[in-house]
């Protein structure tokens, strides 16, 4: 009875951390992560206190050596992950980590990493070394002894070498900040670990341990004196605490969606957004970074809150429906509504997963009785007797119309625009499958990864690490922070013995749990079927996502697993454990040890948070840290000094990201250097290849692209053609590009055709058509451009761009006004928009001399789209064509459209005062010197005009 305190301080405890975790933007951030492990630490050497202090017991719960054993078998795994092997043997446990330190530690494993290396550089703190000497481009000195205009060259100083561009992150990679390592001396040694990013591993490690403590102490706390009222009371804190921080994060996800200002909670600004975002959301996020983390939280707390609105629970029983029922109902519709404004598909599928593992238990669960049983039966591992056959029948038609209820409730509250928002995502789903292929890349990339590292993994939280080496092209600027499926990423970072312990505690755990649901009350079992539904929505969404990576995901996944086990366990009769006073002090101090290790671990949100290296020191000991990462071995190739020093750094760099077209340059301009131009030319290659994107390569840049050399630009060209055949997006486009800056446009429209041969969506087969025939007429070939416009119009015949060019590029320059107007008629009979068609029209009759066409197709502009614009066009027309009465007429027409132009009052005065109407002339005059002061050829003209009248000067 002493210790009540100790006990209601650890429920508030463990129900704080799950109301605090996701507020702080899921705990995602160092800076909340850290004292929210310290905090789950601290409470368990308060459980370990309790221990000691007399209640030197544990329950007894079936089954648990099993769950104990599969995840102490983790722990050791991960424990020798991190455990520093000789050579010898890690090239038994691990070839494939052996073979990446041999390929990324010049020296290893002969002799420390780097020995006899001179590290030196001469720019130490730039890390443009490379860019400030001439590759692919002449010095300043051959060009101007040629006659030629030296791009780049300095000003000041003309001797100065050429150095191309800086292209986004093209050379300058220095920028890439870089995650703080360990000690140097740690890692220079020659005994490695099997974590190739033990620094990686580490706040990983410190994650999970602290996740098995909040696990432990949700189970097995031995809260008040162990009787159903006192456990009862301890289980309800939990859920009520999961209840109120679902509808909050739901309630800050729907009010994000009416006010929103670019920050998460209206304050915060994540450290990889840079910027607060813009003015509008799309997507609800809640107090999350990502909506599909928040769409998870939602989704574990979802079938809770329905299944205490609609069923007898502890929370709320038979005997008590009242405001607490209509309470979790309520929580639920927001809960439901938050969600489907998240516009998650995995959220949704884990949603739908979770709510029928929630209605099918509790079909389960209502075929038992839920009355009184007396000690006997309550003692007895036997099932509860069945109970009548019309309360077993009656269940599926209250989940039906329950959920139903729901979905019209929550459809009506997220409103019209929520609604249309949800019909586009599901419409976007249907017709192209949404991001699906995307993910699937990842995973098949990461199998590729488990392949070659199938026993002990990379190491825990080391995917990110070495994914870009098994990293499929094209090559994107987007980092990679997980694969998007944690079954295969978790394959990938502990192996075959990882994922088999792992797979094997959760069967323990979930065989216990299916085990205990026949012998609970309706009353727990209706509460144990909503938390395994919550679990269930949880794992169901891990196969596209990464959610519990996130520790406000994971936290409460950890809550709701243990308090099953918890649930499922109750067995009045067993004997408590006894547990060792010595054991509770030991443990107690190792639990305070690992709270203070959490508050001073260095660890970041992301790998890329801390500052850059400033000298090639740090980039050294940064490389001995993290040998697997290529942006490491970039930046000391860029600082070095010593020519086969640097060519070794940037072979490490392109060995860890093949397709990252930035070392592959780099590397390119190092074998120019030395002369190996074919070597060179390869080089460039595979980095157009991999790459097909102009603002990736500094030398696809209009300025350089003149001064290549022929086998460079057979290279790119090579390259090109490569990402063509592998069909990689912007590869047609960026080949296209590099022709007509060549000057090459008949290849140039060659490409497009033959790429609208081969392209099966008529869109896409349009606009390569009118490249095509745009590319024709800058060859001077209008015949073949009329074929490749009209083509594309029979693809597309709804585009205006087609009708268009065909329009103004061939109808107006070769006078051909009857294909003119034969097009304008099919655009319009094809819908397109007949304002845009007579411009078109109007501008290629008179660059044809045809004065009627163009007239009558401004006046037809004008009638379809009255704009200010137009209407000033047809005015001005008139007024050139010797029409004053007209462009009188009609530029009133555009002083009333717009009165606040200068320019309509000025030519309106001039067609005025044509017209012979010298008063209103004047009156337009003035109006246009007083909307523009400063204008002094309207002062002239007015002065000009008042003077030819007979008036004297100008009013002011």
């Amino acid at each position: 009875m002493g210790l009540r305190w100790l006990d209601r301080t650890v429920a508030l405890g463990v129900a704080a951390l799950v109301v605090v975790a996701p507020l702080p933007m899921g705990s995602a951030h160092s800076w909340a992560f850290k004292p929210i492990e310290a905090v789950i630490f601290a409470l368990s050497a308060a459980w370990m206190a309790k221990l000691w202090n007399g209640n030197a017991t544990l329950p007894r719960i079936p089954g648990f050596k099993a769950v104990v054993a599969a995840g102490g078998g983790f722990a050791l795994l991960i424990l020798l992950q991190l455990c520093p092997l000789p050579p010898k043997l890690l090239r038994v446990a691990s070839p494939s980590t052996y073979a990446l330190y041999v390929e990324t530690l010049p020296g290893w494993p002969g002799k420390p990493p780097y020995t006899g290396f001179v590290l030196t550089a001469t720019q130490p703190a730039s890390g443009t070394a490379f860019a400030d000497r001439p590759a692919f481009l002449p010095r300043a000195d051959d060009a101007r002894g040629g006659g030629a205009p030296t791009p780049f060259a300095k000003k000041t100083n003309a001797a100065n070498a050429a150095s191309p561009p800086h292209a986004g992150r093209g050379v300058n990679v220095m920028t890439r900040p870089f995650a703080r390592s360990a000690a140097p001396e740690l890692h220079g040694r020659i005994w490695r670990t099997l974590s190739v990013a033990p620094t990686l591993t580490y706040p990983a490690v410190l994650k999970a341990l602290a996740y098995s403590a909040l696990f432990l102490v949700v189970l097995c706390y031995p809260y008040g004196d162990g009787d159903d009222k006192a456990e009862r009371q301890f289980r309800n804190t939990l859920l009520t605490a999961i209840l109120l921080t679902g509808a909050l994060a739901a309630l800050i996800g729907l009010a994000e969606k009416v006010e929103w200002n670019g920050r998460v909670l209206w304050l915060f600004v994540p450290s990889d957004w840079g910027a607060p975002a813009g003015s509008t959301l799309s997507r609800a996020i809640g107090p999350f970074v990502n909506p599909d983390h928040f769409a998870t939280y939602l989704a574990m707390a979802l079938p809770l809150a329905l299944a205490a609105g609609l069923f007898p629970t502890t929370l709320a029983p038979r005997r008590e429906p009242g405001p607490l029922r209509i309470a979790s109902l309520g929580v639920a519709l927001l809960i439901f509504s938050a969600l489907i404004l998240s516009l998650s598909r995995g959220g949704w599928i884990g949603a739908a997963a979770g709510l029928m593992t929630l209605f099918a238990l509790s079909f389960w669960a209502s075929g038992y009785d839920c009355a009184p049983q007396s000690p006997e039966i309550r003692n007895a591992d036997s099932p509860k007797p069945r109970s009548p056959a019309s309360a077993h029948r009656a269940l599926p038609v209250l989940c039906v119309l329950g959920f139903g209820v729901l979905v019209l409730l929550s459809l009506a509250l997220i409103g019209p625009e929520g609604r249309d928002e949800t019909g586009a995502r599901l419409r976007q789903t249907v017709s192209g499958g949404g991001n699906l292929l995307f993910r699937v890349a990842l995973w098949r990339d990461s199998l590729r990864m488990a392949r070659d590292f199938p026993i002990f993994g990379v190491g825990l939280g080391a995917w990110p690490e070495l994914f870009p080496r098994y990293r499929g092209g094209p090559w994107s600027y987007l980092f990679m922070p997980a694969a998007h499926n944690d079954y295969v990423q978790l394959l990938a970072e502990t192996g075959l013995i990882g994922s088999f312990a792992a797979a094997a505690f959760f069967a323990a755990a979930g065989r216990r749990i299916i085990g205990g649901f026949a012998r609970l009350d309706r009353l727990d079992s209706y509460i144990l079927a909503a938390i395994i539904g919550g679990l269930a929505a949880a794992a169901a969404h891990e196969l596209f996502d990464f959610s519990l990576q996130i520790p406000a995901n994971a936290i409460l996944f950890t809550v709701l697993f243990a308090l099953a086990l918890r649930i499922a366990s109750k067995r009045p009769s067993a004997a408590p454990v006894p547990w060792n006073r010595t054991s509770s002090a030991c443990c107690f101090v190792a639990f305070l040890g690992l709270a203070g290790v959490a508050l001073t671990q260095t660890a970041t949100a992301y790998q890329y948070d801390a500052p850059p290296a400033k000298s090639v020191a740090q980039a050294r000991a940064f490389v001995l840290a993290h040998p697997a990462n290529s942006s490491g071995h970039l930046a000391l190739a860029l600082m070095l000094s010593d020519p086969g020093e640097q060519g070794g750094e940037l072979k490490r760099a392109i060995w860890l990201a093949p397709t990252d077209p930035h070392p592959r340059d780099i590397y390119a301009q190092y074998l120019t250097r030395a002369g190996y131009r074919r070597a060179a030319a390869r080089q460039i290659t595979l980095s157009v290849f991999n790459s097909p994107d102009w603002s990736t390569h500094f030398y696809l840049n209009p300025v350089v692209i003149p001064w290549l050399s022929p086998s460079e630009r057979r290279a790119i060209e090579s390259g090109f053609k490569r990402a063509i055949a592998a069909d990689y997006g912007g590869a047609v486009g960026g080949l296209g590009r590099f022709y007509g800056t060549l000057g090459r446009f008949s290849g140039e429209a060659e490409l497009y055709t033959s790429a609208a041969l081969r392209e099966r969506s008529l869109y896409r087969r349009a606009v390569y058509l009118t490249d095509a025939g745009e590319a024709y007429v800058r060859a001077g070939d209008r015949r073949k451009a009329e074929r490749d416009f009209i083509d594309a119009e029979h693809s597309d015949p709804a585009g205006p761009r087609a009708y268009e060019d065909l329009l103004n590029l061939v109808c107006g320059p070769e006078a051909d006004m009857a294909l003119a107007r034969a097009t304008v008629e099919s655009g319009i009979a094809n819908g397109v928009d007949p304002g845009e068609l007579y411009s078109s029209l109007a501008a290629a009759a008179e660059r044809a001399g045809d004065r009627a066409l163009a007239r009558d197709a401004m006046a037809k502009l004008v009638r379809y789209a009255p704009t200010f614009h137009n209407t000033m066009r047809l005015g001005l027309w008139y007024l050139q064509a010797g029409q004053p009465e007209r462009a009188t007429e009609t530029l009133e027409r555009a002083v009333r459209l717009n009165p606040h132009s200068p320019e309509a009052y000025y030519f309106l005065a001039l067609a005025r005062e044509r017209n012979y109407d010298y008063p209103a002339a004047d009156r337009a005059y003035a109006r246009a010197v007083k909307l523009a002061p400063q204008n002094l050829q309207f002062r002239r003209d007015y002065d000009a005009f008042r003077k030819r009248i007979g008036y004297a000067g100008v009013s002011r």
